[in-house]
Protein backbone atom coordinates (compact mmCIF):
# COMPACT_ATOMS: atom_id res chain seq x y z
CA UNK A 1 0.00 0.00 0.00
CA UNK A 2 3.04 2.13 0.51
CA UNK A 3 4.15 1.60 -3.06
CA UNK A 4 0.94 2.75 -4.26
CA UNK A 5 0.64 6.01 -1.85
CA UNK A 6 4.30 6.90 -3.84
CA UNK A 7 3.23 6.17 -6.96
CA UNK A 8 0.42 8.06 -6.59
CA UNK A 9 3.00 11.19 -4.48
CA UNK A 10 4.87 10.98 -7.79
CA UNK A 11 2.17 11.32 -10.30
CA UNK A 12 0.80 14.03 -8.41
CA UNK A 13 3.72 16.03 -7.82
CA UNK A 14 4.32 15.66 -11.94
CA UNK A 15 3.10 18.51 -13.76
CA UNK A 16 3.10 16.03 -17.05
CA UNK A 17 1.13 13.92 -15.40
CA UNK A 18 -1.38 16.34 -13.78
CA UNK A 19 -1.86 17.52 -17.18
CA UNK A 20 -2.79 14.37 -18.77
CA UNK A 21 -5.24 13.54 -15.82
CA UNK A 22 -7.00 17.08 -16.14
CA UNK A 23 -6.88 15.49 -19.94
CA UNK A 24 -8.80 12.56 -19.07
CA UNK A 25 -11.18 14.35 -17.44
CA UNK A 26 -12.22 16.64 -19.97
CA UNK A 27 -12.92 13.80 -22.44
CA UNK A 28 -15.16 12.53 -19.32
CA UNK A 29 -16.88 15.75 -19.41
CA UNK A 30 -15.69 16.81 -16.37
CA UNK A 31 -14.01 20.55 -15.76
CA UNK A 32 -11.69 21.66 -12.94
CA UNK A 33 -14.12 22.78 -10.59
CA UNK A 34 -15.80 19.70 -10.59
CA UNK A 35 -18.95 20.36 -12.76
CA UNK A 36 -19.73 18.68 -15.61
CA UNK A 37 -19.23 20.26 -19.21
CA UNK A 38 -20.25 19.07 -22.86
CA UNK A 39 -17.26 16.30 -23.99
CA UNK A 40 -15.46 17.60 -27.17
CA UNK A 41 -16.83 16.82 -30.82
CA UNK A 42 -14.82 13.57 -31.85
CA UNK A 43 -14.66 12.81 -35.77
CA UNK A 44 -14.42 9.02 -35.76
CA UNK A 45 -17.83 6.82 -34.69
CA UNK A 46 -17.43 5.44 -30.93
CA UNK A 47 -18.26 2.03 -30.36
CA UNK A 48 -22.01 2.85 -28.55
CA UNK A 49 -22.07 -0.33 -26.07
CA UNK A 50 -18.60 -0.27 -25.00
CA UNK A 51 -18.92 3.30 -24.15
CA UNK A 52 -22.07 2.61 -22.38
CA UNK A 53 -20.68 -0.36 -20.78
CA UNK A 54 -17.56 1.76 -19.85
CA UNK A 55 -19.97 4.13 -18.55
CA UNK A 56 -21.86 1.89 -15.81
CA UNK A 57 -18.29 0.05 -14.75
CA UNK A 58 -17.29 4.16 -13.99
CA UNK A 59 -20.45 4.68 -11.98
CA UNK A 60 -20.45 1.70 -9.93
CA UNK A 61 -16.76 2.07 -9.45
CA UNK A 62 -17.09 5.74 -8.40
CA UNK A 63 -19.21 5.00 -5.78
CA UNK A 64 -19.00 5.53 -1.72
CA UNK A 65 -16.71 2.91 -0.84
CA UNK A 66 -15.81 1.91 3.40
CA UNK A 67 -13.14 4.96 3.59
CA UNK A 68 -14.94 7.56 1.69
CA UNK A 69 -18.17 6.71 3.80
CA UNK A 70 -15.76 7.31 7.01
CA UNK A 71 -14.42 10.40 6.02
CA UNK A 72 -17.62 11.61 5.05
CA UNK A 73 -18.84 10.88 8.69
CA UNK A 74 -15.77 12.70 10.41
CA UNK A 75 -16.33 15.41 8.16
CA UNK A 76 -18.74 17.53 10.41
CA UNK A 77 -16.97 17.38 13.52
CA UNK A 78 -13.70 18.67 11.68
CA UNK A 79 -12.76 22.65 11.85
CA UNK A 80 -13.73 24.73 8.95
CA UNK A 81 -9.95 24.67 8.27
CA UNK A 82 -9.24 20.64 7.58
CA UNK A 83 -12.40 20.39 5.79
CA UNK A 84 -11.26 21.07 2.67
CA UNK A 85 -8.44 18.60 3.04
CA UNK A 86 -11.54 16.08 4.05
CA UNK A 87 -12.71 17.06 0.40
CA UNK A 88 -9.77 16.34 -1.62
CA UNK A 89 -9.43 13.06 0.22
CA UNK A 90 -12.70 12.02 -0.44
CA UNK A 91 -12.04 12.65 -4.31
CA UNK A 92 -8.36 11.39 -4.27
CA UNK A 93 -10.44 8.01 -3.04
CA UNK A 94 -12.88 8.16 -5.35
CA UNK A 95 -9.80 8.68 -8.83
CA UNK A 96 -8.58 5.54 -6.93
CA UNK A 97 -11.40 3.88 -7.12
CA UNK A 98 -12.09 4.37 -10.69
CA UNK A 99 -7.99 3.34 -11.84
CA UNK A 100 -8.97 -0.19 -12.26
CA UNK A 101 -11.44 -0.01 -14.74
CA UNK A 102 -9.79 2.68 -16.91
CA UNK A 103 -6.79 0.21 -16.93
CA UNK A 104 -8.69 -2.47 -17.39
CA UNK A 105 -11.04 -0.69 -20.11
CA UNK A 106 -7.42 -0.10 -22.36
CA UNK A 107 -8.38 3.13 -22.36
CA UNK A 108 -4.67 4.68 -21.69
CA UNK A 109 -3.23 2.05 -23.37
CA UNK A 110 -3.75 -0.67 -20.55
CA UNK A 111 -0.49 0.43 -18.43
CA UNK A 112 -1.75 3.95 -16.99
CA UNK A 113 1.18 6.17 -17.68
CA UNK A 114 3.45 2.90 -16.37
CA UNK A 115 1.95 3.15 -12.69
CA UNK A 116 -0.15 0.12 -12.45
Amino acid sequence: MDDLAEKINSVLSDPESLKQLGEIAKMLGFSPDGAEENPPEQTEMPDIAALTALAGKLRDAGGDDDNIRFLSALRPLMSEEKRPRIDKAIRLLKLINLLPVIRDSGLLGGDLFGII
